[in-house]
């Protein structure tokens, strides 16, 4: 395979004539073909050879600026320093007739010079993640207008703990900026950045990832995607025991249409949960305020109607329900990157026995591995299987009450005459009780006589010692003028 089948720019072939390349592979031709759809890909190369990827690279920026008013923006994520200056010295020495310019900005270099460097807009900026983050925070590199971001030695990021940073890039670039992850071998730090990635990333010479979507080889081991499969007319009924059993505190819900939102919104209301409703035909501004009152107040529900979750700044949810499944297959993909990777973080499906069959096989096309899970049976019976009620309870009763009978012991019959004693009646002399009335009658009438004969002198001695009447004290009128004057 030669450098003119393939069509590599004239300025890109003087380069490899200088730095003495002169066969092209098959890989060369695969990433051409990628970058021409601008499709996002983790690709395994050789050990030694920088040129698997970077002269498809340099041949689209090439290409693509001629059409183009505007330059490419490219960043280059390096592992360690050295490997960042052997990245520069290949891409300058190859694309010096293209007029390729490029930057490199590493820890081990002045900063006040890689700045220098950065505000001369460079078409390729190769650097290690902490210093191209400390540009980023002071405002000097932007990623917002990143065309491409290429992960060089992917495999050996967390080797040098710059994972987490290699992370924070990947996932603050926007929609539109394809991203591309080389490695060597697929290890535990390739299948970690590759949970992230866009859903419709491919897989270039890893023989076990061939057939599948890139992030999905990945999410399937981090994420739980579930399903339901419902009866006719109970997927409310479903939909909020689930929610009830549900212990995550952050719970997306996904349906269709607008009227699904607003019904689900006035019942869930009534839990007294927190919900929150946005839809597509609300305006950014009100969509905005809704999406913080949901933060902000700790709201546990959210409902989406007719818009993807990767078009909101959501973050620390812990569950997603998928009322209705979504047009694009790819949104499945999309709700399980959405979730923080943890235990009972799940994706689920709430699926008519209509929609089953064609879920279950648009599925397993991009590698999705959903589980079934069993409905309540609480509140789910058919009443032809639940069975009749028992008469246990009460046969129990009735032998209870039947061996307390027979350790009672036999009350005695009230008929029998040894219950009543017989009693003599003591007599009385009737005599001697009227003697002794008669006697207490004297003694009270002597005591009478001599109380009386007393009260009697003590009113003659008064009426003889008392003052004379006046005719006012025996006349009342004239008594109460008296006391008047």
């Amino acid at each position: 395979m030669t450098f003119e089948s393939l069509n590599i720019h004239p300025s890109i072939k003087k380069g490899l004539k200088d730095v003495q390349i002169s066969e092209a592979k098959k890989i060369h031709k695969d990433l051409l073909d990628l970058f021409r759809v601008q499709v996002p890909a983790l690709i395994k190369t050789s050990n030694s050879s920088l040129d698997e990827l970077l002269l498809p690279l340099l041949h689209y920026i090439t290409e693509s600026d001629e059409k183009q008013f505007k330059s490419n923006r490219i960043g280059i994520l390096c592992p360690t320093a050295s490997f960042a200056i052997e990245v520069e010295q290949w891409i300058w020495a190859v694309g010096y007739h293209a007029k390729i310019r490029c930057s490199r900005v590493t820890q081990r270099e002045e900063k006040a010079i890689q700045e220098q460097a950065l505000k001369s807009q460079p078409s390729i900026v190769i650097g290690d993640p902490g210093r191209l983050l400390d540009f980023i925070s002071d405002g000097i590199w932007q990623l917002d207008q990143l065309d491409m971001l290429v992960i060089f030695g992917a495999d050996e990021f967390d080797r040098y703990k710059q994972f987490n940073k290699v992370k924070k890039i990947a996932k603050s670039v926007e929609s539109a900026t394809q991203i591309y992850v080389q490695a060597q071998v697929f290890n535990a730090t390739v299948e970690s950045l590759l949970a992230f990635m866009p859903v419709h990333t491919k897989c270039i010479g890893f023989d076990s990832l061939e057939n599948t979507v890139g992030p999905v080889f990945s999410l399937n081991k981090r994420v739980h995607n579930q399903y339901y499969e419902v009866p006719d007319r109970l997927k409310i009924s479903t939909l909020m025991s689930h929610l009830e059993e549900s212990k995550n505190q952050r719970i997306i819900v996904s349906a269709y249409s607008r009227k699904t939102i607003q019904r689900l919104f006035k019942i869930i209301r009534k839990k007294n949960w927190g919900v929150v409703s946005i839809d597509s035909s609300l305006s950014e501004d009100l969509r905005s305020e809704r999406l913080s009152n949901y933060y902000d107040k700790d709201y546990r529900v959210l409902l989406l109607s007719g818009l993807s979750v990767e078009e909101r700044n959501l973050h620390g949810i812990g569950e997603v329900i998928l009322y209705d499944i979504p047009d694009d297959i790819f949104e499945i993909v999309r709700c399980m990157q959405l979730l923080d990777y943890g235990y009972k973080k799940q994706v689920v499906s709430v699926l008519y026995q209509d929609d089953l069959e064609a879920y279950l096989r648009v599925s397993a096309g991009i590698g999705l591995e959903p589980n079934k899970l069993s409905l309540p049976e609480r509140k789910y019976r058919i009443q032809s299987e639940v069975p009749a009620k028992s008469n246990k309870k009460y046969k129990v009763k009735a032998s209870e009450r039947n061996s307390r009978k027979k350790n009672q012991k036999p009350k005695k019959s009230t008929n029998n005459s040894t219950t009543y004693k017989s009693v003599e009646i003591p007599r009385v002399n009737l005599e001697e009780l009227e003697n002794k009335k008669k006697q207490r009658k004297h003694s009270k009438s002597q005591h009478a006589s001599g109380t009386s004969a007393k009260g009697s002198a003590k009113t003659l001695s008064k009426k003889k010692t008392g003052s004379p009447k006046s005719e006012s004290s025996e006349n009342p009128v004239k008594r109460f003028i008296k006391r008047l004057f």
